[in-house]
């Protein structure tokens, strides 16, 4: 499971750096399904991914020393 993070990580930050603003969000609509459940235990939810996506973001600007447009 470790490997689909990692793939996840860096496939949301070779996105994010092709783009030159970057506006998301995370939504968990999946209810009570497995994969709903699935999301919340292995991922940890909309606020980890919120979080996780946001340091991604960061850490790709610092990166190619870019100034973030927020």
């Amino acid at each position: 499971m470790t490997c689909h993070k990692t793939f996840l990580l860096i496939s949301m930050m070779l996105a994010v750096s092709v783009v030159n603003g970057v506006d998301f969000s995370v939504v968990d609509n999946t209810g009570d399904s497995a994969g709903g459940r699935r999301f919340r235990e292995e991922v940890g939810g909309v606020s980890y991914a919120t979080q996780s996506l946001r340091a991604a973001t960061d850490f790709t600007w610092r990166l190619f020393h870019q100034t973030c447009w927020d």
